[in-house]
């Protein structure tokens, strides 16, 4: 029987890290060139896709709870929403386990299939004797490319291109390259050909995302290099910032640092995640460096960049991390005084070397040394931002609320660091960047004022 064609709405909820929202660009292209209409609420649509995370045991619980948050929109008598699954979590336990684990869910996919959604929900629905949805002609968008930005990120302004994906590092407490796999770059004309048509849609900051950056090209033939690939996306004319999201610490050389330094479309801003200091530590995680080393790398970075902001990533509560190791780590930041940092609680993963290790830590303990840092990190950023305070800066607006604008300086990467608060004697344009004068600086946030005479 041939099912009748009608409008189908779709939401997609994105969890996990920004190579995530990479994917559900994806899903959402493959779904809207399929004919399915996105929207923003989950809960008023027929079709929710959930891009789940399974980084750590944290990330787990949020995967179901949202699964079952989503599954709880069920009417029973349409059977709307149908509630499908991708994206890592179904990566590292597989679909089939997963659909049995949870018989309410309608379907899982691997995020490998990501560019095929809108051909797996038709078929879906075709099984079940529904509605298929109305095919819609998109003239302006160029069908054989995928990665189109959803209307949110273009209206911010802000694209996350995904340059490469997998690891080839083994990292005791990570599980990424059992599901990721082996690092595999994309080559530098795809990604010019991504950011060239993002740029034409009205993206102005571009945010490069892999598990780590510093490798892009070296898979390839022939090979190429990430400065390689930023010299060409700095020719993009409607770009105004280039971000890079994350750079392994200890193969942060030079050459990179004096491209940034030498190239006004580079944002000033380094995330170099180094999950610990203690060289006991380090060396159960399985990875490079110690103090001495990464005190130098700030202080080069700071020398060869000026104005740069730093952000750093460390785990606490690592197996066999006592006082000692502990106040060491506070000790550093306390000393090295970064611009962000991020705070991860270590969390048992299985199929991990650190699963094995003994010395585990009590909750309670990591939670208050958690609490230590972010008192320490507090203040420090506290005195970054009042040193802002008078200048004229860039900031780009992402949003309005009540009559004020919200916006980000290039110190501030999306969604994880501090945010901008403009008063403007005038209507500010979502999406592009102003400058505006810092008036006051608070724990983690500016004020600001935009004046047009």
């Amino acid at each position: 029987m041939k099912t009748e064609a009608v409008e189908i709405s779709f939401a997609i909820i994105t969890l996990g890290c920004d190579k995530n929202k990479v994917d559900s660009e994806i899903i959402a292209a493959s779904m809207t060139e399929a004919g399915f209409t996105q929207i923003e609420q989950p809960e008023k649509a027929q079709i929710v896709i959930i891009n789940t995370c399974s980084f750590i045991q944290p990330a787990i619980i949020e995967t179901l709870d949202t699964l079952f948050a989503a599954i709880g929109y069920k009417d029973e008598k349409s059977g709307y929403p149908i509630v499908a699954a991708c994206g890592c979590f179904v990566d590292r336990y597989g679909s089939e386990f997963i659909t049995n684990q949870i018989p309410e869910l309608d379907l899982s996919f691997s995020i490998q299939n990501g560019s095929k959604a809108g051909m797996i929900l038709s078929s879906y629905l075709s099984s079940r004797n529904l509605p298929q949805p109305t095919i819609q002609e998109y003239a302006n968008l160029p069908s054989s490319y995928l990665q189109l930005s959803e209307a949110t990120m273009i209206k911010r302004g802000v694209a996350f291109i995904r340059i490469s994906d997998g690891c080839n590092k083994s990292c005791s407490f990570c599980t990424i390259p059992s599901f990721k796999g082996k690092h595999r770059s994309v080559p530098s004309e795809k990604i010019l050909q991504i950011c060239s048509t993002k740029a034409r849609l009205g993206i102005k900051e571009l945010n490069l995302v892999a598990q780590d950056l510093l490798p892009y090209g070296s898979d390839l033939q022939p090979p190429q290099s990430l400065t390689g690939l930023l010299g060409r996306l700095n020719t993009i004319p409607e770009v105004e910032w280039i971000r890079l999201l994350y750079l392994y610490p200890d193969f942060v050389d030079m050459e990179i640092l004096e491209f940034i330094a030498a190239n006004p479309k580079m944002v000033k801003y380094l995330d170099i995640p180094m999950q610990h200091i203690h060289p006991k530590i380090l060396r159960a995680m399985n990875r490079p460096g110690n103090p001495e080393k990464y005190i130098r790398l700030i202080e080069n970075i700071r020398r060869t960049v000026p104005d740069v902001a730093i952000r750093s990533s460390f785990i606490l509560g690592y197996p066999g991390e006592g006082d000692d190791e502990f106040t060491e780590l506070k000790h550093f930041i306390q000393e090295i005084k970064l611009n962000h940092i991020g705070i991860f609680l270590y969390a048992d993963e299985e199929k991990t070397k650190a699963f094995a290790q003994k010395s585990k830590v009590d909750s309670q303990t990591v939670e208050e040394r958690r609490d230590k840092i972010m008192m320490v990190q507090q203040e420090i950023s506290q005195n970054h931002l009042a040193r802002l305070v008078g200048r004229t800066i860039p900031v780009l607006i992402e949003e309005e609320i009540n009559g004020e604008y919200v916006g980000r300086t290039q110190w501030d990467a999306p969604e994880v660091d501090g945010q901008t608060f403009v008063l403007s004697n005038e209507p500010l344009q979502k999406g592009r960047i102003y400058s505006v004068e810092i008036t006051e600086s608070l724990d983690y946030d500016l004020l600001a004022e935009y004046r047009s005479y």
